[in-house]
């Protein structure tokens, strides 16, 4: 099996600013126009070697060496390569997006601020490809360069600053923004996964989702670049787009939106020296604490009431799909004139990755703890000559997707041992 992708991107943009007094306050004027345009041709390319005058009596043992050797073909008997093409593995996509913006910075004072703004944007994605029950003959599921998606959007923003001194930022906002099914999401193709064994299924019916974002956040800055800041957020998400389970076949998966969605939560991030330990020596850190919550509406919500166990309680919602209930990313680095290295570590809580339906429980990714490390020396064990170390997945974790259902304990859907990796360059300046 082969797949082919070909993606062409053209962007074209430009944006202008004026220094000016708004309402008598001093201030400044953005604008700016932005055209994209994307295309991309997607297909599989799959070929079957299938038996033919085969039995039991041919010494064929299963050895799939033997199917290159002189049993290959004989003339009567042998493997025979296949191309199975099937079109809805075959699509080809076409996004454009016309965008125009305007933004007025008002400075209210020294330490207040405001910023407001409005966008616009034309967007348009067309499809050419076919269903699995595509009528030939009909026409039905056949779709030649066909407008799937027309969104005309307005989208205002308003920003508040208030500098509490001069290294002490106060910042709230607000936000409208929007996001689109990608080509894949927005298709009839039927994509197979050959490692999982499941399908992916696109979905015609997607519609945009619809974003209201809330944000609070304090910063304190330091020298160098150091920082330490605490935001919360609030998402409220109308259409979200989640993956599912058909209902009628455990293997596929298709997006779909869900009515609603929130997501919320408190942010901190951290960029300091830790001198006292060490002079050069640097710590990193972004984590969120993050709750969702969508409401199960539709097929799922009739099929988790018609399949409740003795004991076991209805809900009418549950976490998003994909969202993890924490992030956890910190780093340590060590800088000076002939060493450059690193220590980072990454986690995401268990999140929902597949909604189940009917009696197929939710699959959800199991935390990935990934530690990686890298070491770059320069002009150390000779003048010109650079040599950088890494070691990724050091503790040599699998990634594990599991299932989980009412008064069992979890069980392994996928597990993927990703290894770990070590790598050495020499770079020598002549």
């Amino acid at each position: 099996m082969w797949r082919d992708l070909d993606e062409y991107n053209l962007v074209a943009k430009l944006d202008v600013s004026l220094k000016n007094d708004f309402l008598g306050l001093s201030g400044e004027l953005l604008s700016g126009v932005l055209f994209s345009y994307k295309q991309r041709d997607y297909q599989i390319l799959r070929y079957l070697l299938t038996p033919e005058g085969l039995g039991l009596a041919s010494g064929f043992t299963g050895d799939p060496n033997e199917i290159l050797t002189d049993f290959f073909h004989d003339g009567n008997s042998g493997f025979y390569i296949k191309g199975e093409y099937q079109p809805s593995n075959t699509y080809s996509g076409l996004q454009t997006n016309l965008a125009a913006y305007m933004s007025q910075k008002v400075q209210f004072n020294e330490l207040f601020q405001s910023i407001l703004g409005l966008r616009l944007e034309r967007y348009n994605q067309y499809y050419t490809g076919q269903s699995q029950n595509a009528n030939l003959n009909t026409g039905l599921g056949v779709y030649d360069n066909e407008k799937v998606l027309s969104d005309l959007g307005f989208f205002p923003s308003i920003t508040l600053i208030y500098n509490l001194d001069e290294k002490t930022n106060l910042r709230s906002s607000y936000s409208f923004t929007t996001a689109r099914p990608s080509f894949k999401e927005k298709s009839g193709a039927q994509i197979l996964d050959v490692l999982s064994g499941i399908t992916f299924n696109g979905n015609l019916d997607l519609e945009v989702t619809d974003i209201h974002n809330f944000d609070l956040r304090f910063d304190r800055f330091y020298e160098n670049n150091q920082m330490i800041g605490v935001s919360g957020f609030y998402k409220y998400m109308i259409n979200p787009i989640e993956i599912t389970r058909y209902s009628s076949d455990d293997d596929n998966i298709q997006p779909i939106n869900t009515p609603s969605g929130l997501v919320c939560g408190f942010e901190l991030e951290i960029r300091k020296s830790i001198d006292f330990i060490l002079d050069n020596l640097f710590i990193n850190s972004n984590s969120s604490v993050i709750y969702s919550k969508v409401d199960i509406v539709g097929d799922e919500y009739q099929s988790i009431l018609n399949s409740l166990r003795e004991g076991e309680e209805f809900s009418s919602s549950r976490s998003m799909q994909g969202q993890a209930p924490y992030i956890f990313n910190c780093g340590i680095s060590y800088l000076n004139n002939n060493i450059e290295s690193s220590l980072t570590y990454n986690v995401e809580g268990q999140k929902l990755s597949i909604v189940g339906i009917n009696r197929r429980p939710n699959i959800y990714t199991n935390p990935f703890h990934s530690l990686n490390i890298s070491v770059s020396l320069k002009n150390i064990i000779y003048d010109d000559l650079n040599i950088s170390l890494m070691c990724k997945n050091i503790l040599n974790q699998n990634r594990e997707l599991v299932a989980q259902s009412f008064g069992v304990k979890d069980q392994i859907y996928n597990s993927y041992a990703i290894g770990r990796s070590i790598g050495i360059k020499l770079k020598y300046v002549l």
